[in-house]
């Protein structure tokens, strides 16, 4: 890997965790309403969708920002410290990208 693509991964990782922290007080204000219903309430989902935190794992020829599996993971940490249903629910959105990418890999012959 050169050294302009560890650049271009730390910055994409950098500005996800950047937006997962922008959106922290949405998270963490309707926490109770998402354990109330039992689901991520509509703001957060709203907000998550709109940092981009869905298609991070994506592949770019897909439309996402193909981060890497240790950034994801971190930014759903990040989103986990302020809500665990909302990190578990990004954890689980976005693992079937990397399954896609896995799939697409490994075609069965």
């Amino acid at each position: 890997m050169t050294n302009t693509m560890v650049d271009q991964l730390g910055a994409t990782r950098r500005d996800l965790l950047g937006r997962a922290a922008e959106i922290a007080l949405t998270i963490r204000e309707f926490a109770p309403v998402a354990e109330r219903e039992r689901r991520l309430s509509d703001p957060v989902v709203a907000a998550m969708l709109e940092a981009g935190l869905f298609t991070m794992a994506r592949a770019r020829s897909y439309g996402g920002l193909e981060l890497d599996p240790v950034g994801s993971f971190r930014v759903v940490e990040e989103v986990a410290r302020h809500d665990s249903a909302a990190g578990w629910n990004l954890n689980l959105s976005t693992a079937t990208d990397y399954l896609l990418a896995w799939g697409l890999i490994h075609k069965p012959s």
